[in-house]
């Protein structure tokens, strides 16, 4: 019985495995992110101008008077000229501008393109460097300074020229200059009138000349420099400059005696083995002596 038990078992047939199920590739799961836009080499910028400028104002280029590089101006023809003063974030803070536009009067209004189009992001730009540039007053002055005074210190002698002469200066200096005296007739007068505190002036006929003098350029430079001294610095600049106590640098004078000591320890160490070096063979070669002599050797070489 036992036999036929097991002989069944033997011959019992096993079970089909079941077939595999074809596998069907699963499909991407579809990504509702908006793509963005390229950057752009040349980004938009931050500016902050006058409220009450004129519809004819501009940003020109003309020369800085400080270092003679092409540099940014605002420009307005009835109060004006404005250099830009940048004002930015410490590198170590992140910090990034998102521009947008003004919302529209009428809403309903909006071109068919923007409302059927469900990928547009908007007109909104993000700059990535967060710097405003803000236009602030400069005096007309220091813009005219390069045509008046001599080009060398070698130039002491100057002649009294015209009010035209110095213009054409300016026009040959820059472009800018010679577009803004022939699109702007108002830009004349408000030269003439700065020219007129820095220049002696003599009258030729009906014709006034002009010459700077360096005795009326001092003077308008110190009347300036005492009107920013009686108004002081900004509370952030005096509380950090000149309430706050100035902390001595110890720390750079502690690193400065380590590196002298160890270059000093450095070079005693290698003149000390180059002499033990060169004199102990000269002398095991030619006078063999004990262990106490050699240590004599030794001692007297490291002194």
């Amino acid at each position: 019985m036992r036999a036929a038990i097991i002989e069944m078992a033997r011959t019992r047939s096993k079970p089909n495995k079941a077939a595999p199920k074809a596998s069907t590739p699963e499909e991407p799961p579809v990504s509702t992110a908006k793509p963005l836009p390229a950057g752009t080499s040349n980004p938009p910028k931050l500016f902050v101008l006058p409220k009450d400028a004129s519809k004819d104002a501009r940003i020109v280029t003309l020369d800085n008077p400080a270092n003679a590089t092409p540099s940014r101006y605002f420009f307005c023809p009835e109060k004006g000229f404005y250099e830009f003063t940048r004002i930015a974030a410490p590198k170590k803070d992140c910090r990034s501008w998102l521009i947008t536009g003004e919302p529209s009067e009428n809403q309903d209004e909006q071109p068919t393109e923007e409302k059927q189009d469900p990928a547009r992001i908007g007109s909104g730009y993000i700059n990535k460097t967060a710097d405003l540039f803000i236009a602030t007053p400069m005096d007309t002055l220091f813009l005219i300074l390069p045509a008046l005074a001599p080009k060398s210190t070698k130039d002491t002698k100057q002649h009294f020229l015209a009010l035209e002469d110095y213009l054409d200066k300016l026009s040959s200096s820059c472009s800018h200059w010679k577009a803004l005296l022939s699109q702007y007739p108002s830009l004349k007068p408000l030269v003439e009138r700065r020219m007129r505190v820095l220049c002696d002036t003599v009258d030729a006929g009906d014709e006034t000349m002009f010459r700077i003098s360096m005795e009326k350029l001092s003077g308008v430079l110190l009347k300036k420099a005492e009107r920013m001294v009686k108004r002081g610095l900004p509370p952030s600049m005096e509380d950090k400059l000149v309430k706050t106590a100035l902390e001595v640098p110890v720390m750079n004078i502690k690193r400065e005696e380590e590196s002298t000591v160890s270059t000093t320890e450095q070079t005693f160490t290698e003149t000390t083995t180059t002499t033990t070096t060169t004199t102990t063979p000269s002398h095991s070669a030619a006078y063999p002596t004990t262990s106490a002599g050699s240590a004599q050797s030794k001692k007297t070489t490291t002194r």
